[in-house]
């Protein structure tokens, strides 16, 4: 059996030491039980770009199109026009599809003033794809921002 040489700081060998410890099964059991982690871990994330690409397959390209345009117009709502609270709204709790009717002064208002030159947005008017993307590009921007806040 090959020997391996662990290095202890001074206090927690002397803790060791003081306390009866035998450091070699101690040390075996935890690389064994972090070992069965990383096996697990490859288990699960193990060949992703081949389950990438079957799922790739199950996508339609108009709504993967439409999902894009969301996430893109949700994160340049998110960065130049939301307030903190309609930020958190939107990247919280808010369900496409499930919402209602936007009204100013609620920014979105603003946003799709300033885009399409409409002055009210319904949720229920817009295609799923695009509200799922521009709530992940709005979720995207709060986490990243949750922090500073």
């Amino acid at each position: 059996m090959p020997k391996v040489t662990i290095y202890l700081p001074d206090e927690l060998a002397d803790q060791a030491r003081s306390a009866g410890l035998s450091l070699s099964p101690l040390c075996q059991q935890a690389i064994r039980k972090e070992l069965d982690k990383v096996k697990a871990q490859e288990a699960v994330s193990g060949d992703l770009e081949a389950v990438a690409a079957r799922l790739r397959g199950t996508i339609d390209e108009e709504d993967a199109e439409q999902e894009r345009e969301g996430r893109e117009d949700g994160i340049q709502w998110a960065r130049e026009y939301a307030s903190a609270r309609e930020l958190q709204e939107i990247a919280g709790d808010f369900m496409p599809g499930d919402g209602g009717d936007f009204e100013a002064p609620h920014s979105i208002v603003d946003f799709f003033g300033a885009k399409d030159g409409q002055n009210v947005i319904s949720v229920r008017h817009q295609n799923e794809p695009y509200w799922h993307g521009f709530v992940a590009g709005a979720g995207e921007v709060f986490e990243r921002l949750r922090l500073l806040l």
